[in-house]
């Protein structure tokens, strides 16, 4: 399967988010502090991901209604 630029970016943003909550759990685990930055960079990927996702929604939505 080949996927677009576009796409390819959001697999790379997905697994990034998906190591970053990880590396956060770990964190608590260990009993280790400072985990502010770990939790912004976790929540700014995140808002990247569903920012694509509305804007996904939003296009099917007008093609199918347009």
């Amino acid at each position: 399967m080949k996927l677009s630029n576009l796409d390819q970016l959001r697999v790379w943003a997905a697994l990034t988010g998906l190591l970053l909550a990880v590396a956060y759990f770990a964190m608590v685990w260990l009993g280790m502090d400072n985990r502010d930055s770990l939790v912004m960079l976790t929540v700014s990927v995140a808002g990247f991901e569903l920012f694509f996702l509305t804007q996904e929604l939003s296009q099917a939505w007008r093609r199918r209604n347009g």
